[in-house]
Protein backbone atom coordinates (compact mmCIF):
# COMPACT_ATOMS: atom_id res chain seq x y z
CA UNK A 1 0.00 0.00 0.00
CA UNK A 2 1.09 3.79 -0.89
CA UNK A 3 2.78 5.70 2.24
CA UNK A 4 0.61 8.57 3.73
CA UNK A 5 2.65 10.92 1.87
CA UNK A 6 2.06 9.57 -1.64
CA UNK A 7 -1.64 10.05 -1.03
CA UNK A 8 -1.22 13.03 0.18
CA UNK A 9 0.36 13.88 -2.85
CA UNK A 10 -2.35 12.42 -4.93
CA UNK A 11 -5.05 14.08 -3.54
CA UNK A 12 -3.41 17.48 -4.71
CA UNK A 13 -2.99 16.41 -7.74
CA UNK A 14 -6.11 14.71 -8.34
CA UNK A 15 -8.32 16.22 -11.62
CA UNK A 16 -11.39 14.14 -10.92
CA UNK A 17 -13.77 14.22 -7.85
CA UNK A 18 -13.45 10.13 -7.78
CA UNK A 19 -10.10 10.28 -7.38
CA UNK A 20 -9.88 12.91 -5.13
CA UNK A 21 -12.53 10.72 -2.58
CA UNK A 22 -10.59 7.35 -3.03
CA UNK A 23 -7.48 9.11 -2.54
CA UNK A 24 -8.70 10.61 1.21
CA UNK A 25 -10.30 7.20 2.13
CA UNK A 26 -6.91 5.21 1.69
CA UNK A 27 -4.97 8.05 3.00
CA UNK A 28 -7.14 8.07 6.10
CA UNK A 29 -6.92 4.24 6.62
CA UNK A 30 -3.18 4.21 5.96
CA UNK A 31 -3.28 7.02 8.98
CA UNK A 32 -5.10 4.68 11.18
CA UNK A 33 -2.86 1.43 10.13
CA UNK A 34 1.01 3.59 10.76
CA UNK A 35 -0.83 4.92 14.33
CA UNK A 36 -1.39 1.29 15.35
CA UNK A 37 1.95 0.03 14.07
CA UNK A 38 3.33 2.01 16.41
CA UNK A 39 1.94 1.37 19.73
CA UNK A 40 -0.50 4.42 19.23
CA UNK A 41 -3.42 3.26 21.69
CA UNK A 42 -5.61 6.41 21.44
CA UNK A 43 -5.45 5.19 17.49
CA UNK A 44 -6.88 2.21 18.47
CA UNK A 45 -9.30 2.90 20.68
CA UNK A 46 -11.27 4.97 18.26
CA UNK A 47 -11.05 1.95 15.82
CA UNK A 48 -12.08 -0.07 18.36
CA UNK A 49 -14.94 1.98 19.27
CA UNK A 50 -16.57 1.64 15.52
CA UNK A 51 -20.05 3.73 15.17
CA UNK A 52 -20.17 4.38 19.34
CA UNK A 53 -19.33 7.54 21.16
CA UNK A 54 -17.04 5.76 23.11
CA UNK A 55 -15.50 2.52 23.91
CA UNK A 56 -17.83 2.07 26.79
CA UNK A 57 -20.94 2.01 25.05
CA UNK A 58 -19.63 -0.61 22.86
CA UNK A 59 -18.73 -3.08 25.45
CA UNK A 60 -22.01 -2.36 27.30
CA UNK A 61 -24.04 -2.99 24.14
CA UNK A 62 -22.11 -6.43 23.37
CA UNK A 63 -22.47 -7.39 27.39
CA UNK A 64 -26.39 -7.07 26.54
CA UNK A 65 -26.30 -8.58 23.26
CA UNK A 66 -24.84 -11.57 25.11
CA UNK A 67 -27.12 -11.18 28.08
CA UNK A 68 -29.83 -11.34 25.53
CA UNK A 69 -28.79 -14.57 23.88
CA UNK A 70 -28.16 -16.23 27.59
CA UNK A 71 -31.75 -15.09 28.77
CA UNK A 72 -33.33 -16.88 25.52
CA UNK A 73 -31.17 -19.61 26.16
CA UNK A 74 -32.73 -20.05 30.03
CA UNK A 75 -36.21 -19.61 29.07
CA UNK A 76 -35.59 -22.25 26.29
CA UNK A 77 -34.40 -24.48 28.85
CA UNK A 78 -37.07 -23.47 31.40
CA UNK A 79 -40.49 -24.08 28.65
CA UNK A 80 -38.47 -27.38 28.02
CA UNK A 81 -38.75 -28.43 31.94
CA UNK A 82 -42.30 -27.40 32.22
CA UNK A 83 -43.21 -29.53 29.18
CA UNK A 84 -41.18 -32.24 30.56
CA UNK A 85 -42.70 -31.87 34.26
CA UNK A 86 -46.07 -31.98 32.94
CA UNK A 87 -45.62 -34.91 30.97
CA UNK A 88 -44.41 -36.45 33.79
CA UNK A 89 -47.43 -35.29 35.97
CA UNK A 90 -49.74 -36.32 33.94
CA UNK A 91 -47.98 -39.43 33.34
CA UNK A 92 -47.97 -39.73 37.17
CA UNK A 93 -51.34 -39.00 37.39
CA UNK A 94 -52.34 -42.12 34.79
CA UNK A 95 -50.09 -43.94 37.07
CA UNK A 96 -52.11 -43.09 40.14
CA UNK A 97 -55.57 -43.58 38.46
CA UNK A 98 -54.39 -47.33 37.00
CA UNK A 99 -53.25 -47.86 40.89
CA UNK A 100 -56.98 -47.14 42.09
CA UNK A 101 -58.62 -49.44 39.37
CA UNK A 102 -56.07 -51.90 40.77
CA UNK A 103 -56.62 -51.33 43.85
CA UNK A 104 -60.72 -51.70 43.34
CA UNK A 105 -59.97 -54.66 41.29
CA UNK A 106 -58.42 -56.62 43.79
CA UNK A 107 -60.94 -56.42 46.24
CA UNK A 108 -62.53 -54.48 48.93
CA UNK A 109 -60.55 -51.23 49.59
CA UNK A 110 -58.20 -51.22 52.78
CA UNK A 111 -59.51 -49.97 56.59
CA UNK A 112 -57.95 -47.17 58.13
CA UNK A 113 -58.66 -45.66 61.15
CA UNK A 114 -57.46 -41.82 59.93
CA UNK A 115 -55.69 -40.84 56.81
CA UNK A 116 -52.27 -40.68 58.58
CA UNK A 117 -52.55 -44.48 58.65
CA UNK A 118 -53.06 -44.62 54.73
CA UNK A 119 -49.63 -45.66 53.41
CA UNK A 120 -50.36 -47.56 50.04
CA UNK A 121 -50.66 -44.81 47.55
CA UNK A 122 -51.81 -47.91 45.08
CA UNK A 123 -54.86 -49.12 46.80
CA UNK A 124 -58.31 -47.36 48.10
CA UNK A 125 -58.79 -46.95 52.04
CA UNK A 126 -62.24 -47.11 53.49
CA UNK A 127 -62.32 -43.87 56.71
CA UNK A 128 -63.93 -45.68 59.36
CA UNK A 129 -64.70 -42.33 61.06
CA UNK A 130 -66.55 -41.32 58.42
CA UNK A 131 -67.89 -44.37 56.22
CA UNK A 132 -66.18 -42.68 52.86
CA UNK A 133 -63.35 -43.96 50.45
CA UNK A 134 -59.99 -42.34 49.80
CA UNK A 135 -58.12 -42.25 46.29
CA UNK A 136 -54.51 -40.80 46.19
CA UNK A 137 -53.98 -38.08 43.56
CA UNK A 138 -50.56 -37.95 43.18
CA UNK A 139 -50.02 -35.41 45.79
CA UNK A 140 -52.57 -36.34 48.48
CA UNK A 141 -55.46 -38.30 49.68
CA UNK A 142 -58.89 -37.56 48.37
CA UNK A 143 -62.22 -38.15 49.90
CA UNK A 144 -64.25 -40.36 47.39
CA UNK A 145 -67.52 -40.22 48.98
CA UNK A 146 -69.45 -42.76 50.79
CA UNK A 147 -68.54 -46.08 49.91
CA UNK A 148 -70.99 -48.97 49.00
CA UNK A 149 -69.72 -52.16 48.68
CA UNK A 150 -73.14 -54.30 48.92
CA UNK A 151 -75.48 -51.83 46.85
CA UNK A 152 -78.74 -50.45 48.34
CA UNK A 153 -80.11 -53.48 50.71
CA UNK A 154 -83.71 -54.54 50.63
CA UNK A 155 -86.40 -52.20 52.46
CA UNK A 156 -83.12 -49.37 53.27
CA UNK A 157 -85.01 -46.83 51.28
CA UNK A 158 -87.58 -44.88 53.11
CA UNK A 159 -90.18 -42.27 51.74
CA UNK A 160 -88.58 -39.54 53.79
CA UNK A 161 -85.39 -39.80 51.63
CA UNK A 162 -86.90 -39.65 48.13
CA UNK A 163 -87.99 -36.92 46.31
CA UNK A 164 -90.91 -38.44 44.81
CA UNK A 165 -92.94 -40.51 47.64
CA UNK A 166 -94.92 -39.16 50.40
CA UNK A 167 -95.91 -41.84 53.28
CA UNK A 168 -98.94 -41.62 54.03
CA UNK A 169 -101.08 -43.07 57.59
CA UNK A 170 -104.24 -45.01 57.94
CA UNK A 171 -106.80 -42.75 59.63
CA UNK A 172 -107.64 -45.59 62.24
CA UNK A 173 -106.33 -48.96 63.05
CA UNK A 174 -107.15 -51.46 59.76
CA UNK A 175 -107.57 -54.53 62.50
CA UNK A 176 -110.30 -52.67 64.36
CA UNK A 177 -113.02 -53.92 61.83
CA UNK A 178 -115.52 -56.09 62.62
CA UNK A 179 -117.39 -58.69 60.21
CA UNK A 180 -120.98 -59.00 59.80
CA UNK A 181 -122.46 -55.92 60.66
CA UNK A 182 -123.12 -52.93 58.50
CA UNK A 183 -124.54 -49.30 59.50
CA UNK A 184 -127.90 -48.93 58.87
CA UNK A 185 -127.51 -45.39 59.58
CA UNK A 186 -124.71 -43.76 62.33
CA UNK A 187 -127.78 -44.61 64.55
CA UNK A 188 -128.39 -48.14 63.58
CA UNK A 189 -126.03 -51.34 63.48
CA UNK A 190 -127.58 -54.38 61.63
CA UNK A 191 -126.63 -57.83 60.84
CA UNK A 192 -125.35 -58.58 57.26
CA UNK A 193 -123.32 -60.81 55.78
CA UNK A 194 -119.99 -60.66 53.62
CA UNK A 195 -119.53 -56.79 55.41
CA UNK A 196 -117.09 -55.27 58.07
CA UNK A 197 -117.94 -52.33 59.95
CA UNK A 198 -116.01 -50.06 62.06
CA UNK A 199 -116.97 -49.83 65.57
CA UNK A 200 -116.27 -46.01 66.18
CA UNK A 201 -116.62 -42.76 63.51
CA UNK A 202 -113.20 -41.20 62.23
CA UNK A 203 -112.89 -37.88 63.08
CA UNK A 204 -111.81 -35.73 59.79
CA UNK A 205 -110.94 -32.36 59.52
CA UNK A 206 -113.41 -29.80 58.48
CA UNK A 207 -113.61 -28.64 54.91
CA UNK A 208 -110.71 -31.06 53.86
CA UNK A 209 -110.61 -32.83 50.61
CA UNK A 210 -110.03 -36.44 51.20
CA UNK A 211 -109.23 -39.28 48.74
CA UNK A 212 -109.80 -43.15 48.46
CA UNK A 213 -107.35 -45.58 48.22
CA UNK A 214 -107.76 -49.67 46.81
CA UNK A 215 -110.65 -50.56 49.34
CA UNK A 216 -114.16 -51.88 49.18
CA UNK A 217 -115.93 -48.93 50.56
CA UNK A 218 -119.97 -50.14 51.10
CA UNK A 219 -120.83 -46.83 50.12
CA UNK A 220 -124.77 -46.94 50.54
CA UNK A 221 -123.86 -47.77 54.73
CA UNK A 222 -120.83 -45.06 54.89
CA UNK A 223 -122.10 -41.47 56.68
CA UNK A 224 -120.92 -38.55 57.27
CA UNK A 225 -122.40 -37.38 60.43
CA UNK A 226 -121.79 -34.44 62.39
CA UNK A 227 -120.88 -35.28 66.62
CA UNK A 228 -123.78 -35.54 67.65
CA UNK A 229 -125.38 -37.80 65.09
CA UNK A 230 -128.54 -35.51 64.66
CA UNK A 231 -127.30 -34.70 61.16
CA UNK A 232 -125.63 -37.04 58.55
CA UNK A 233 -125.75 -37.88 54.66
CA UNK A 234 -124.81 -40.70 52.53
CA UNK A 235 -120.97 -40.88 51.51
CA UNK A 236 -121.87 -42.20 48.10
CA UNK A 237 -123.60 -38.67 48.08
CA UNK A 238 -120.37 -36.97 48.82
CA UNK A 239 -118.19 -38.72 46.31
CA UNK A 240 -117.15 -36.97 43.55
CA UNK A 241 -113.85 -38.36 41.20
CA UNK A 242 -112.60 -40.61 44.61
CA UNK A 243 -112.64 -37.67 46.56
CA UNK A 244 -115.13 -36.03 48.98
CA UNK A 245 -114.45 -33.01 50.97
CA UNK A 246 -115.71 -32.38 54.56
CA UNK A 247 -118.11 -29.26 55.38
CA UNK A 248 -117.72 -27.61 58.82
CA UNK A 249 -119.88 -29.96 60.66
CA UNK A 250 -120.69 -33.07 59.18
CA UNK A 251 -116.53 -34.51 60.20
CA UNK A 252 -117.25 -37.97 61.70
CA UNK A 253 -116.85 -41.13 59.08
CA UNK A 254 -118.87 -44.24 60.13
CA UNK A 255 -117.40 -46.72 57.53
CA UNK A 256 -118.74 -50.15 56.26
CA UNK A 257 -116.29 -52.07 54.19
CA UNK A 258 -117.62 -54.41 51.70
CA UNK A 259 -114.39 -56.54 51.99
CA UNK A 260 -111.96 -56.68 54.62
CA UNK A 261 -108.53 -54.77 54.29
CA UNK A 262 -105.37 -56.51 54.63
CA UNK A 263 -103.59 -53.32 55.74
CA UNK A 264 -103.99 -50.97 52.58
CA UNK A 265 -104.43 -47.15 53.05
CA UNK A 266 -108.28 -46.40 53.42
CA UNK A 267 -108.04 -42.64 53.35
CA UNK A 268 -105.15 -39.92 52.78
CA UNK A 269 -105.66 -36.49 52.84
CA UNK A 270 -105.47 -35.06 48.78
CA UNK A 271 -102.07 -33.76 48.94
CA UNK A 272 -100.09 -37.18 48.41
CA UNK A 273 -97.95 -37.44 45.06
CA UNK A 274 -97.83 -40.72 45.00
CA UNK A 275 -99.17 -42.85 47.46
CA UNK A 276 -97.52 -45.34 49.87
CA UNK A 277 -99.90 -47.40 51.60
CA UNK A 278 -98.58 -49.72 54.68
CA UNK A 279 -97.82 -52.68 52.56
CA UNK A 280 -95.80 -50.48 50.36
CA UNK A 281 -98.22 -50.43 47.23
CA UNK A 282 -97.02 -47.64 45.39
CA UNK A 283 -96.87 -46.87 42.14
CA UNK A 284 -93.42 -46.38 39.79
CA UNK A 285 -92.12 -47.21 36.45
CA UNK A 286 -92.57 -50.07 33.77
CA UNK A 287 -90.42 -52.77 35.10
CA UNK A 288 -90.14 -56.60 33.79
CA UNK A 289 -90.08 -59.65 36.17
CA UNK A 290 -89.02 -63.05 35.96
CA UNK A 291 -90.60 -66.51 37.60
CA UNK A 292 -89.19 -70.03 37.46
CA UNK A 293 -86.74 -72.34 38.99
CA UNK A 294 -83.59 -70.09 37.81
CA UNK A 295 -85.26 -67.14 38.15
CA UNK A 296 -84.77 -64.24 40.89
CA UNK A 297 -88.63 -65.31 42.05
CA UNK A 298 -89.42 -68.97 42.39
CA UNK A 299 -92.38 -68.76 43.63
CA UNK A 300 -95.69 -67.53 42.05
CA UNK A 301 -96.66 -66.02 45.23
CA UNK A 302 -94.00 -63.81 45.73
CA UNK A 303 -93.42 -62.72 42.05
CA UNK A 304 -96.85 -61.32 41.54
CA UNK A 305 -96.98 -59.41 45.10
CA UNK A 306 -93.67 -57.91 44.20
CA UNK A 307 -94.77 -57.19 40.95
CA UNK A 308 -98.06 -56.20 41.03
CA UNK A 309 -96.25 -52.84 43.50
CA UNK A 310 -95.08 -51.60 40.10
CA UNK A 311 -97.66 -49.61 37.58
CA UNK A 312 -97.88 -51.54 34.04
CA UNK A 313 -95.23 -54.07 34.75
CA UNK A 314 -95.00 -57.65 33.03
CA UNK A 315 -94.07 -60.67 34.86
CA UNK A 316 -92.90 -63.75 32.42
CA UNK A 317 -93.35 -67.13 34.38
CA UNK A 318 -91.40 -70.48 33.19
CA UNK A 319 -93.34 -73.62 32.01
CA UNK A 320 -94.48 -76.14 34.80
CA UNK A 321 -97.03 -76.59 38.41
CA UNK A 322 -97.35 -73.59 41.06
CA UNK A 323 -98.91 -74.65 43.89
CA UNK A 324 -100.45 -71.98 45.78
CA UNK A 325 -101.42 -74.37 48.90
CA UNK A 326 -97.89 -75.20 49.12
CA UNK A 327 -96.56 -71.41 48.79
CA UNK A 328 -99.16 -70.07 51.14
CA UNK A 329 -98.47 -73.24 53.08
CA UNK A 330 -101.61 -75.07 54.56
CA UNK A 331 -100.77 -74.40 58.07
CA UNK A 332 -100.80 -70.20 57.46
CA UNK A 333 -103.91 -71.15 55.17
CA UNK A 334 -106.12 -73.02 58.18
CA UNK A 335 -105.07 -69.53 60.59
CA UNK A 336 -105.27 -66.79 58.42
CA UNK A 337 -108.08 -65.22 56.15
CA UNK A 338 -106.01 -64.41 52.66
CA UNK A 339 -108.08 -63.94 49.29
CA UNK A 340 -105.63 -65.08 46.74
CA UNK A 341 -103.25 -63.28 44.02
CA UNK A 342 -104.44 -59.93 43.17
CA UNK A 343 -104.16 -58.69 39.56
CA UNK A 344 -103.41 -54.80 39.90
CA UNK A 345 -101.91 -51.69 38.65
CA UNK A 346 -101.54 -53.24 34.72
CA UNK A 347 -99.71 -56.16 35.84
CA UNK A 348 -99.42 -58.40 32.52
CA UNK A 349 -99.04 -62.23 34.18
CA UNK A 350 -97.49 -64.08 30.68
CA UNK A 351 -96.95 -68.06 31.26
CA UNK A 352 -95.11 -70.27 29.29
CA UNK A 353 -96.49 -73.13 27.91
CA UNK A 354 -97.46 -76.07 29.63
CA UNK A 355 -97.83 -73.94 32.78
CA UNK A 356 -100.28 -74.81 36.05
CA UNK A 357 -102.07 -72.93 38.73
CA UNK A 358 -103.22 -75.31 41.58
CA UNK A 359 -104.99 -74.95 44.73
CA UNK A 360 -106.64 -78.04 45.94
CA UNK A 361 -107.63 -77.27 50.28
CA UNK A 362 -107.71 -79.70 52.46
CA UNK A 363 -108.28 -77.60 55.40
CA UNK A 364 -110.81 -76.63 57.30
CA UNK A 365 -110.95 -72.18 57.31
CA UNK A 366 -114.17 -71.70 56.52
CA UNK A 367 -113.37 -68.13 54.81
CA UNK A 368 -110.69 -69.73 52.42
CA UNK A 369 -113.18 -71.85 51.74
CA UNK A 370 -115.87 -68.96 50.81
CA UNK A 371 -112.95 -66.44 49.60
CA UNK A 372 -110.17 -67.60 48.14
CA UNK A 373 -109.54 -67.58 44.86
CA UNK A 374 -106.18 -68.23 42.91
CA UNK A 375 -106.67 -64.55 41.08
CA UNK A 376 -108.75 -61.28 41.92
CA UNK A 377 -108.33 -58.39 40.53
CA UNK A 378 -107.53 -54.98 41.65
CA UNK A 379 -106.84 -51.64 41.44
CA UNK A 380 -106.45 -50.79 37.17
CA UNK A 381 -107.04 -54.66 36.54
CA UNK A 382 -104.44 -56.81 35.06
CA UNK A 383 -104.23 -59.83 32.91
CA UNK A 384 -103.52 -63.58 32.48
CA UNK A 385 -101.92 -65.38 29.24
CA UNK A 386 -101.40 -69.08 28.49
CA UNK A 387 -102.53 -70.07 32.34
CA UNK A 388 -104.45 -73.11 33.04
CA UNK A 389 -105.86 -72.59 36.67
CA UNK A 390 -106.78 -75.68 38.82
CA UNK A 391 -108.80 -75.65 41.87
CA UNK A 392 -110.90 -76.99 44.25
CA UNK A 393 -112.81 -76.15 47.61
CA UNK A 394 -112.58 -72.27 47.07
CA UNK A 395 -114.49 -69.10 45.65
CA UNK A 396 -113.64 -69.16 41.81
CA UNK A 397 -110.69 -69.40 39.90
CA UNK A 398 -111.08 -65.58 38.72
CA UNK A 399 -112.72 -63.50 41.29
CA UNK A 400 -112.83 -60.42 39.28
CA UNK A 401 -115.15 -58.32 41.83
CA UNK A 402 -114.55 -54.81 41.34
CA UNK A 403 -118.30 -53.95 42.79
CA UNK A 404 -117.58 -50.22 44.57
CA UNK A 405 -114.58 -49.63 42.43
CA UNK A 406 -114.23 -45.97 41.45
CA UNK A 407 -110.65 -46.51 39.19
CA UNK A 408 -110.92 -47.21 35.96
CA UNK A 409 -109.82 -50.42 34.71
CA UNK A 410 -108.97 -53.37 32.19
CA UNK A 411 -108.73 -56.83 32.79
CA UNK A 412 -107.88 -59.26 30.07
CA UNK A 413 -107.58 -62.90 29.92
CA UNK A 414 -105.92 -64.63 26.97
CA UNK A 415 -105.47 -68.61 26.46
CA UNK A 416 -106.18 -69.39 29.80
CA UNK A 417 -108.49 -72.67 30.99
CA UNK A 418 -110.11 -72.68 33.98
CA UNK A 419 -111.31 -75.50 36.40
CA UNK A 420 -113.04 -75.94 39.16
CA UNK A 421 -114.15 -78.56 41.84
CA UNK A 422 -116.92 -77.39 44.31
CA UNK A 423 -118.86 -80.45 44.95
CA UNK A 424 -117.36 -80.40 48.32
CA UNK A 425 -117.30 -76.99 49.72
CA UNK A 426 -120.24 -76.79 51.97
CA UNK A 427 -119.19 -73.37 53.23
CA UNK A 428 -120.04 -71.55 49.44
CA UNK A 429 -123.47 -71.11 48.00
CA UNK A 430 -122.42 -70.31 44.58
CA UNK A 431 -120.13 -73.45 43.60
CA UNK A 432 -120.59 -73.89 40.06
CA UNK A 433 -118.72 -71.28 38.65
CA UNK A 434 -115.55 -70.66 37.29
CA UNK A 435 -115.02 -67.25 36.89
CA UNK A 436 -117.47 -64.06 38.22
CA UNK A 437 -117.38 -60.84 39.62
CA UNK A 438 -119.03 -57.68 39.51
CA UNK A 439 -118.67 -54.23 37.63
CA UNK A 440 -116.80 -51.15 38.81
CA UNK A 441 -117.55 -47.68 38.01
CA UNK A 442 -115.61 -47.96 34.68
CA UNK A 443 -114.05 -51.35 33.23
CA UNK A 444 -113.14 -53.09 29.88
CA UNK A 445 -113.39 -57.30 30.66
CA UNK A 446 -111.63 -59.25 27.96
CA UNK A 447 -112.38 -62.89 27.47
CA UNK A 448 -110.35 -64.22 24.11
CA UNK A 449 -109.49 -68.34 23.33
CA UNK A 450 -110.13 -69.71 26.80
CA UNK A 451 -112.16 -72.57 28.25
CA UNK A 452 -114.33 -72.63 31.16
CA UNK A 453 -115.54 -76.42 32.41
CA UNK A 454 -118.45 -73.95 34.92
CA UNK A 455 -120.77 -71.25 33.89
CA UNK A 456 -119.56 -68.25 34.88
CA UNK A 457 -121.55 -64.88 35.82
CA UNK A 458 -121.01 -61.15 35.75
CA UNK A 459 -123.25 -58.43 37.45
CA UNK A 460 -123.97 -55.53 38.79
CA UNK A 461 -126.75 -55.78 41.23
CA UNK A 462 -129.46 -53.16 42.48
CA UNK A 463 -128.09 -52.77 45.90
CA UNK A 464 -124.65 -52.20 44.87
CA UNK A 465 -123.23 -49.26 46.17
CA UNK A 466 -121.82 -47.37 43.10
CA UNK A 467 -124.81 -47.36 41.19
CA UNK A 468 -123.26 -45.45 38.05
CA UNK A 469 -121.15 -49.08 37.56
CA UNK A 470 -120.78 -49.96 33.82
CA UNK A 471 -118.57 -52.14 31.77
CA UNK A 472 -117.74 -53.52 28.61
CA UNK A 473 -117.90 -57.30 28.41
CA UNK A 474 -115.74 -58.88 25.27
CA UNK A 475 -116.10 -62.72 25.45
CA UNK A 476 -114.51 -63.61 21.79
CA UNK A 477 -113.68 -67.26 21.02
CA UNK A 478 -114.32 -69.29 23.67
CA UNK A 479 -115.79 -72.33 24.77
CA UNK A 480 -117.52 -73.10 27.99
CA UNK A 481 -118.10 -76.53 28.28
CA UNK A 482 -121.08 -76.89 30.78
CA UNK A 483 -123.66 -73.46 31.49
CA UNK A 484 -123.13 -70.25 30.07
CA UNK A 485 -121.28 -66.91 30.24
CA UNK A 486 -123.86 -64.56 31.82
CA UNK A 487 -123.75 -60.56 32.15
CA UNK A 488 -126.80 -58.86 34.03
CA UNK A 489 -127.25 -55.59 35.35
CA UNK A 490 -129.94 -56.04 37.52
CA UNK A 491 -131.53 -52.05 37.76
CA UNK A 492 -132.80 -49.78 35.26
CA UNK A 493 -131.41 -46.56 36.33
CA UNK A 494 -127.87 -47.69 35.81
CA UNK A 495 -125.80 -46.64 33.02
CA UNK A 496 -126.02 -48.78 30.06
CA UNK A 497 -123.13 -51.89 29.72
CA UNK A 498 -122.31 -53.41 26.78
CA UNK A 499 -121.79 -57.09 26.44
CA UNK A 500 -119.62 -58.62 23.05
CA UNK A 501 -120.15 -62.09 21.94
CA UNK A 502 -118.32 -63.30 19.04
CA UNK A 503 -117.27 -66.71 17.79
CA UNK A 504 -118.14 -68.64 21.15
CA UNK A 505 -119.09 -72.66 21.77
CA UNK A 506 -121.42 -74.16 24.54
CA UNK A 507 -122.57 -77.09 25.35
CA UNK A 508 -126.02 -75.90 26.21
CA UNK A 509 -126.76 -72.24 26.20
CA UNK A 510 -125.57 -68.93 23.95
CA UNK A 511 -123.63 -66.10 25.62
CA UNK A 512 -126.89 -64.27 27.15
CA UNK A 513 -128.01 -60.92 29.52
CA UNK A 514 -130.61 -61.24 31.82
CA UNK A 515 -133.91 -59.96 31.37
CA UNK A 516 -134.88 -56.54 31.40
CA UNK A 517 -131.51 -55.50 32.39
CA UNK A 518 -129.32 -52.32 31.04
CA UNK A 519 -126.76 -54.69 29.24
CA UNK A 520 -126.75 -54.02 25.41
CA UNK A 521 -126.04 -57.24 23.91
CA UNK A 522 -124.00 -57.64 20.59
CA UNK A 523 -123.92 -61.58 20.12
CA UNK A 524 -122.41 -62.98 16.50
CA UNK A 525 -121.69 -66.53 15.18
CA UNK A 526 -122.08 -68.45 18.58
CA UNK A 527 -122.69 -72.09 18.71
CA UNK A 528 -124.12 -74.66 21.02
CA UNK A 529 -122.58 -78.41 20.42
Amino acid sequence: MASIIELIKNIRNARLGKDVRENIASAIEQTYEDAAKQDNANMEVVQARGTFDTLNKRLNNSDASKADKNEITTLNNTFENLIRNESNSRKEAYINLQNQINGLANGSPLISNSISEMTDTTRVYLLTTNGHWYWYNGNEWTDGGVYQSSGTADNSIIPSLTSFIKEQKNSFDVNGFIADKYWATPNELRDGTYCYYFPTPVKLKPKTTYYFYDIMFYYNFCWLSNESKTSYIKLIDAVNNNTFTTDSENIYLYITLREMLNDGLLIAEDDFSPILTKNSEYVLKNKEFYCGNNKQFKKLKDAVEYAGQFSNATLYVDSGEYDLVEEYGAEFLNNNNVKGLELKNGLKVIFMAKTKVKFHYTGTNAFIKREFSPFNTGKYGGSLENCVIECSNCRYCVHDERGGSLDSYVNTFKQCEFYIDNSKNEDWNYQEMSVAGGFGLDGIIRYENCVFDKPSYYHQNADDSQTQSKCDVYFINNVVNKGNFHVNSGHSSMPISKFFACGNITKSEIPSTGENTNVKSYLFNNAIL
